[in-house]
């Protein structure tokens, strides 16, 4: 932990300000900045309570990867409160949502969605109540049409906390459906931002790294802006005339179709489909080199499973790990336990959507998006993993772009539109939209505005 005066509990003084936050609210939206221990604030407040008598069952819904850092953090900070994961094979799940004793039950979200008709017929019946339920990772269930969003709304409590660090990934409908959760009724859909502000300022406690961890490292960004090889200007050019003519014959193009032009555009830009040419591959291995002396390690994050397997391949003389989402948990785990604890793996290759939340990686130096995301909370979300409450030295990130193609034309896009995370919590009043509109995504392979299918 850095070097911050810490009180009697063994909290920061953000920490202790944001447990006070959580446990005298019914509704309540922890919005801190990645690294700055959300889970243990949730944590400590559920201690108290339980403590007090105020809590006698609880549930905390994460994603699956993430259990397991909730039980360490539980042995440590709330070793005296009974807790129960929920799994096992269906019989053994329905017993345990009926007959269960521990305080905190813990589950996933795909688990929790499995076997949501069934929570539905508790809770219809009055057998299912929780005195508090715990949303970490949040945004999750931002959206009011998902199973989960469903059923989480469906079960009856008395408090709720979302935990996210991204209350608001691409619109204002993102902080709509976290409310509709938090607390029914307190947003209507046709409020201004402004108004949004000032409705949700009381339950709503959201700290940066810059505001509360003075003595944490800065972060140093530099980018690169490349150019594609012969081969993969060729392919590129190629590929992005085949998708505007494919837009120009279909009359009503679908956002599916035009997302796969994109997402073919964007991996050309990696590697080149044929030779296996890549102007990035070229610039990380020199980079690498730079860097990654002894003792020093490094993440580097893309959207694509397929890059990352090239990676591994081409990257070989760092030893370096594979992280996705198809892994198993204990693959996740011995993964991780590799990369933190063994000097010879100075590389941890990761995907945005299975390593963008939730780990704890301050062994890492140097972090190298090596394609982007489609909006700046991912990315900012994996930068987090590096950056956070225990690390040590400055933490440079790098960010490959090729010029003169989509990703430049993203990247444009996305600068213009990360401030509306910023202006929720500011007097600025503009309102305008941080993910891609259907004219932006048709834009981005430069063709003519049009409705979608």
């Amino acid at each position: 932990m850095i070097g911050a005066p810490m009180g009697p509990s063994g909290l920061l003084p953000h920490q202790q300000s944001g447990v006070k936050f959580l446990a005298s609210r019914q509704s309540a939206v922890l919005a801190d900045e990645m690294g700055l221990g959300k889970t243990v604030q949730a944590l400590v407040a559920l201690r108290i309570l339980a403590q007090q008598g105020e809590v006698r069952r609880a549930l905390l819904v994460a994603p699956k990867s993430l259990l397991p850092n909730w039980q360490r953090e539980l042995a440590k900070w709330a070793p005296g409160l009974p807790s129960q994961r929920v799994d096992g094979p269906p019989k053994q799940r329905r017993w345990l949502w009926q007959f269960s004793r521990a305080c905190l039950q813990l589950v996933h979200y795909e688990l929790l969605v499995h076997d949501g008709a069934f929570l539905r017929d508790l809770a219809q019946t009055g057998r299912l109540f929780f005195d508090v339920i715990i949303l970490d990772e949040a945004q999750r269930v931002k959206n009011q049409k998902s199973a989960a969003w469903k059923i989480i709304h469906a079960i009856p409590r008395r408090r709720l906390w979302a935990l996210t660090g991204t209350p608001l990934e691409n619109s204002l409908e993102d902080v709509r459906g976290l409310f509709l959760l938090a607390r029914p009724g307190l947003l209507s859909p046709r409020m201004t931002l402004p108004e949004i502000r000032s409705v949700i300022r009381p339950f709503l406690l959201r700290r940066t790294k810059e505001m509360v961890a003075k003595e944490l490292p800065e972060k140093i960004y530099r980018d690169r802006l490349l150019e594609l090889s012969p081969e993969q200007a060729l392919r590129y050019a190629e590929a992005e005339r085949k998708a505007r003519r494919k837009l120009e014959e279909t009359r009503e193009a679908s956002l599916g179709h035009v997302l796969v032009q994109v997402l073919r555009l964007k991996q050309i830009c990696n590697f080149d489909p044929l030779t296996g040419q890549s102007a990035k591959l070229e610039q990380l291995k020199s980079d690498l080199e730079s860097v990654l002396i002894p003792g020093k390690k490094a993440l580097v994050f893309s959207q694509f499973v397929s890059t990352l397997r090239r990676l591994l391949v081409h990257l070989s003389p760092w030893k370096p790990l594979l992280f996705f989402g198809g892994m198993s948990q204990q693959e996740r785990e011995r993964t991780l336990r590799q990369f933190r604890e063994d000097p010879s793996h100075q590389l941890l290759l990761l995907s945005y959507r299975a390593g963008g939340v939730g780990l704890n990686l301050q062994c890492a130096n140097y972090v190298f998006l090596f394609d982007r995301w489609w909006n700046p909370a991912v990315e900012d979300q994996a930068i987090g993993r590096a950056h956070r409450l225990g690390s040590s030295s400055p933490v440079v990130i790098t960010r490959y772009l090729v010029a003169g193609t989509i990703e430049e034309r993203i990247d444009e896009l996305l600068r213009t539109k990360r401030s509306l995370f910023e202006r929720l919590f500011s007097r600025a009043d503009p309102e305008y939209q941080l993910g891609l509109s259907w004219e932006e995504w048709l834009g981005l392979l430069g063709a003519p505005h049009r409705q979608a299918a």
